[in-house]
């Protein structure tokens, strides 16, 4: 009789393993953390990796630990990590069969048929227009009119900046921030003001032509 494992599948420890690089340079591991606190992770498993000095090294720990917490931890690491860098999840969700998390996907960026409008979130942006956005914002401008000014025009901690900066895609990181800290008041419309201000005449039109 086949024994039930108590540890992760081998292919998704594989997947982390190819993407470990990038999660330990990236990840925001306090916020993924603080999203599976109290279910796939106990007190200990928590205070184990904050405990670590560097962002480098508490990412380490956490993607030590999760092997160990049973079948059940790529699908909770995955979740709360398209929660927090929803960039970072899209290797784990094309490449594994999680029809747990599409399903969930009504409020996501993933859906390409969002209907989009200036009272949706910044993190309903439909796929293509989210990728459109992040190429625009991500390149360095001659007035550096990118994602720095949305960013500080946001309000967002001008002491986490420099972690932002050092992202593969900060622009997303930018949204993903401001929508974790001012929810539904993180608008398509807020968005657009704040692009108009700057000014970068070229998203703006970008965003309006996706809204028509």
């Amino acid at each position: 009789m086949p024994v039930c494992s108590m540890t992760m599948e081998k292919r998704h420890r594989d997947l982390i393993t190819s993407n470990r690089v990038k999660l330990v340079r990236e990840m925001f591991t306090e916020r993924v953390v603080s999203k599976m606190r109290g279910g796939l992770l106990n007190e200990s498993d928590v205070e184990d990796i904050v405990s670590e000095e560097s962002p480098r090294e508490k990412a380490e720990a956490l993607l030590s630990i999760l092997p160990r917490k049973g079948p059940r931890a790529f699908l909770a690491f995955v979740k709360a990590l398209r929660e927090v860098q929803s960039y970072l999840s899209v290797p784990f969700l094309k490449a594994a069969d999680l029809p747990e998390i599409r399903e969930e996907g009504d409020d996501s960026n993933d859906s390409g048929c969002t209907e989009l409008s200036e009272n949706s979130r910044v993190n309903q942006l439909p796929a293509n227009v989210h990728s459109r956005l992040c190429a625009l914002l991500d390149a360095a401008h001659v007035f550096g009119d990118n994602w720095e000014r949305v960013y500080k025009d946001a309000g967002l901690p001008v002491d986490q900046i420099d972690r932002v900066r050092s992202q593969s895609t900060p622009t997303d990181c930018t949204l993903t921030l401001w929508h974790g800290r001012m929810g539904s008041k993180a608008t398509v419309g807020t968005l657009l003001s704040i692009l108009r201000n700057i000014p970068r005449t070229d998203v703006v039109e970008m965003l309006q032509n996706a809204m028509q």
